[in-house]
């Protein structure tokens, strides 16, 4: 079951979400995204994106959990509600490799400009 935003959610996931914590809460406050609990207070969060002609589930950030455990859960879950793809997105190179061994390949490079 989907949870409300909180700051236990907020503080376990604050290393995955970085400056996009802000932007990330208001999308689950306003239903745009979802946040799960995994067992051992571990938290993902999930959302529905329409791309490639179909609907491709994105897990947005997730922490404080068997992330290699709990990736399996969201593609079964993709597979239970038809989409067409499992979207995640890594900025560390050893969570690539992890999503890799689970069948997840590289689809682009982002690169973020900065304005101050």
């Amino acid at each position: 079951m989907a949870r409300r935003w909180s700051d236990h959610a907020a503080a376990i996931l604050a290393p995955a979400l970085g400056e996009d914590a802000p932007l990330v809460a208001a999308d689950v406050a306003a239903g745009r995204a979802f946040l799960w609990e995994h067992p051992g207070a571990g938290y993902v969060v999930t959302r529905w994106d329409r791309a490639a002609g179909g609907r491709e589930l994105v897990i947005v950030a997730g922490a404080g959990c068997d992330l290699a455990g709990c990736v399996p859960h969201w593609q079964a879950h993709g597979r239970l509600y038809g989409a067409v793809a499992v979207r995640a997105h890594a900025t560390r190179p050893g969570i690539a490799r992890m999503l890799g061994g689970l069948g997840f390949v590289p689809v682009e490079t982002v690169c973020r400009w900065k304005v101050e």
